[in-house]
């Protein structure tokens, strides 16, 4: 009786066993045999030779980037990330480096998990020719904020009766200035809901002086505006601008116009003085 209960004992510890060892095997030492396996093909060519894995500069965002965009810090922050690849996925020239981004022009459209590539890249002063000024307008709307920085547009002056003049054909937008800074503003980041008596700053290059001139008589009969192209290769629109037309149409006088720069002048003296005013009162 002894002999068979030890015999039994004896059977359910090497039963034990060998169910230890096969809950070893296929839980534990075989799932990771196969996923070393997975791993090596994965980082292996067909020649068998191992695949490194190297960083690459991917668009994170879904929106794209437009062509002529000028890559400043916000822009890299928000549409761009650093992704570890597989080596043989890895485009000719690709950027490694948000760094590589900094103060750099798209000289192609990106698309979203696209790579960056140096040859996608050019600086501002090579790929736009130099300018001899700069100016910065009030503009009204960014077709719904999408233009960014670097972005082609048609600006224009709408007289606010349903008319309006192309003034500044296919021009690149040099810097935007957003008066809706807070990222916790629900109501003004919502473009359908924002309020409508604040401006955008806009700076342009201004090539001419006659332009420069014609934009400071436009800006006293109506609001600028902007029109995005959808692709630099797109003919520029045509100038309809006229001063003197402009008037007509709107049956205003010269001397009207006049009395408005005049009446704008003292208005800004008068803001000046107050603001001279007010620091003596802090200083003092």
């Amino acid at each position: 009786m002894f002999k068979k209960h030890k015999f039994l004992l004896l059977l359910i510890i090497v039963c034990l066993s060998y169910s230890g060892i096969l809950f070893y095997y296929n839980k534990i030492k075989i799932p990771k045999v196969i996923e070393k396996t997975k791993i090596e093909l994965q980082n292996t060519n067909e020649n068998g030779e191992v695949i490194t894995m190297v960083n690459a500069v991917i668009l994170k965002n879904e929106d794209g980037l437009k062509k002529y965009t000028k890559l400043n810090d916000e822009i890299i922050k928000d549409y761009f990330e650093v992704r570890e690849i597989p080596s043989n996925l890895a485009i000719n020239k690709h950027i490694t480096s948000t760094d590589m981004l900094s103060n750099k022009v798209l000289k192609e459209d990106l698309e979203f998990n696209e790579q960056v590539s140096l040859n996608d890249l050019a600086d501002e002063k090579k790929w736009f020719t130099d300018y001899e000024r700069q100016k910065e307008y009030k503009v009204k709307t960014l077709v719904a904020d999408t233009v960014k920085e670097g972005n082609i547009v048609d600006l224009i002056i709408n007289y606010g009766n349903g008319d309006y003049d192309v003034i500044l054909p296919k021009v690149k937008v040099e810097k935007i200035i957003s008066p809706f800074n807070s990222k916790d503003d629900d109501i003004n980041n919502n473009v359908a809901k924002r309020e409508s008596d604040k401006d955008f700053i806009v700076i342009f290059n201004i090539e001419d002086e006659s332009i420069y001139a014609e934009l400071e008589l436009a800006k006293e009969l109506g609001y600028f505006e902007t029109r995005l192209y959808i692709d630099e290769s797109q003919p520029a629109s045509k100038k309809t601008f006229d001063y003197n037309k402009a008037l007509e149409k709107l049956n205003i006088t010269k001397d009207r116009i006049s009395t408005k720069i005049k009446d704008k002048q003292e208005e800004s003296k008068k803001e000046n003085s107050e603001e001279e005013k007010n620091k003596i009162k802090l200083v003092n």
